[in-house]
């Protein structure tokens, strides 16, 4: 709030947000990275080096989940955008959709002693299955600060919360899965991972479901008008600045994808130090952080 008093504004003790929210807020991402970190760092290593799937089928699956994303987003923010209910307009999909996506994430490394064309098939219907609830959690909640506050010194405030619970969960991903999943599997990496995967789902249904319980959003309008898909998609036509972070989103997202997928393959094949990944990954996250 120091910064608001040095410009000389006001905020009145009902728009600001206090520690709780702000922390569950940020409970919210820490469990939606749970579930991103652990699919974007390991889901392509467990299916070609633990459960069995050649390269290219690994890489087909992957990549059909990705193309299904890009219908299923817009998809989803359009639906939330005119969902009016008493727990807000965002909040509902929280509850709804955090113990199924804990339960998509789960099966999804629980690949069992399949044939090769089962597992292919098993493995694409369940990235398809927990891609759809991921996207039904993370649209809603990457737009729940905005209805929140219309201060932009909370919104700030919002996002610092937002991300170092983001890095944290990004950290405890990168830094303890890889061993983690050879103690809990006893040397056995796919029941590790399987058992893993289990922690983690409860880890991060729960911190998404108190994110939902610990926010709140100003009451709805019931007639507040919705604007019309035909003119949502003229202002992003005419909207530079979307196109812009659209841009650098996208390039973003594919850098750090291929980096990650491709660090543990690196280190296993190339410098015969897989067991350095936990320490590689948490060293890049603290040179992005400082």
């Amino acid at each position: 709030m120091n910064s608001i008093a040095s410009q000389g504004l006001s905020v009145s003790p009902a728009t600001q947000i206090g520690f709780g929210r702000r922390a569950g807020f940020g409970l919210g991402d820490f469990g939606i990275n749970i579930f991103w970190n652990m699919t974007n760092l390991f889901a392509m290593f467990f299916y070609t080096d633990v459960a069995g799937l050649p390269n290219f089928m690994a890489g087909l699956v992957i990549f059909g989940a990705m193309l299904w994303d890009a219908v299923t987003d817009p998809l989803v923010g359009l639906l939330a955008d005119r969902t009016r209910t008493r727990l807000g307009r965002f909040r509902p999909y929280l509850f709804l959709g955090a113990i199924p996506l804990g339960l998509s994430f789960m099966f999804m490394f629980r690949t069992g002693n399949l044939e090769l064309g089962a597992l292919a098939l098993y493995a694409f219907a369940t990235q398809i299955i927990f891609r759809t609830f991921y996207t039904v959690v993370s649209v809603p909640y990457g737009s729940l600060s905005a209805r929140m506050t219309k201060d932009p010194n909370e919104r700030s405030a919002l996002a610092v919360y937002r991300m170092v619970f983001a890095t944290t969960a990004g950290i405890l991903i990168a830094a303890f899965t890889r061993d983690g999943a050879a103690v809990l599997g006893g040397g056995d990496l796919k029941l590790g991972f399987e058992r893993l995967a289990m922690v983690y789902a409860a880890l991060g249904a729960a911190a998404v479901l108190a994110c939902a319980v610990f926010t709140r959003e100003p009451d709805i309008d019931q007639n507040e008008p919705s604007a019309a898909l035909r003119d949502q998609a003229r202002m992003m036509r005419q909207n530079s600045a979307f196109w812009i972070v659209f841009a650098t989103t996208v390039i973003g997202g594919i850098g750090s994808t291929i980096a990650g997928k491709a660090m543990l393959y690196y280190l296993k094949y190339n410098l015969n130090a897989e067991h350095l990944f936990g320490v590689v990954m948490f060293s890049i996250t603290l040179m992005v952080m400082f």
